[in-house]
């Protein structure tokens, strides 16, 4: 289990043609932006570092 796998914002996540997260729908609530923003975070450490979550 992943520290964002019951996160709120996974109900408000966009995605493209191919499935892939492209963002967020405009009307999350701001209850949901912290975990989302902590994801973003650590989906950017791993790429930078090579890491595979």
């Amino acid at each position: 289990m992943t520290a964002f796998e019951d996160a709120e914002f996974w109900e408000y996540v966009t995605v493209d043609e191919n499935g892939n997260m492209i963002g967020v729908q405009e009307d999350m609530p701001e209850s949901a932006w912290p975990d989302y923003e902590a994801f973003l975070e650590e989906q950017k450490y791993a790429k930078e570092h090579n890491v595979k979550i």
